[in-house]
């Protein structure tokens, strides 16, 4: 009876530690070779989290934090890749190209990989965190908002508010070493 049961411990693991070989050689070949397919400079990926840092998964640091030391390692790169867990996301460093993707050739880029419930939370239903369709709907609608005259015409009252938020700051810390930021907000 302890050979039999042995034996299928032995074929057991042999199994399990079969597939998890072959998920590994899959990820590795097909889901994270697709940056070097297409030539695109990257950081080698860990399997499962891709080149997503460990601290941010423990919580210790944010995603723009790991956006902000990717782009340091890849500064005079225009652009590089990175795999958020099992997805290549491209992280373009070039001011000229970002102004073209935002643009000029904004239809061609309308999902930017950000899921959306909007029954769970119809806050997040908005023009930064929607795709597809609904996303070039919105953009549309509120394009006309963000026109070079209208924002000339924001900039200085932006600029006054901004100036008094400096000085409320200022007073603020002056006082304490404590900032609200409700109150400060709330004003």
């Amino acid at each position: 009876m302890i050979e039999y049961l042995r034996s299928a411990f032995n074929s057991k693991l042999f199994l399990v530690t079969t597939v998890l070989l072959l998920i590994y050689i899959y990820l590795k070949k097909f889901v994270y070779s697709y940056w070097s397919k297409h030539q695109v400079p990257h950081e080698d990926p860990t399997v499962i989290i891709g080149t997503v840092d460990k601290q941010l998964l423990m919580q210790k640091i944010t995603i723009g934090t790991l956006c902000k030391n990717s782009y340091e390692k890849f500064k005079n790169h225009p652009f590089h890749g990175m795999y958020m867990f099992f997805s290549p996301t491209l992280m373009v460093n070039d001011p000229d190209l970002i102004k073209d993707i935002l643009i000029k050739d904004f239809s061609h880029f309308v999902d930017r990989g950000l899921c959306v419930n909007e029954d769970i939370d119809p806050l997040c239903a908005n023009m930064f965190q929607t795709s597809g369709e609904k996303w070039k709907t919105i953009r549309t609608k509120c394009s006309v908002f963000f026109t070079s005259s209208r924002l000339k015409n924001v900039l200085p009252i932006l600029s006054d508010i901004a100036d008094e938020a400096i000085a409320v700051s200022k007073d603020n810390l002056l006082e304490s070493d404590i900032f609200e930021m409700k109150e400060f907000l709330e004003r």
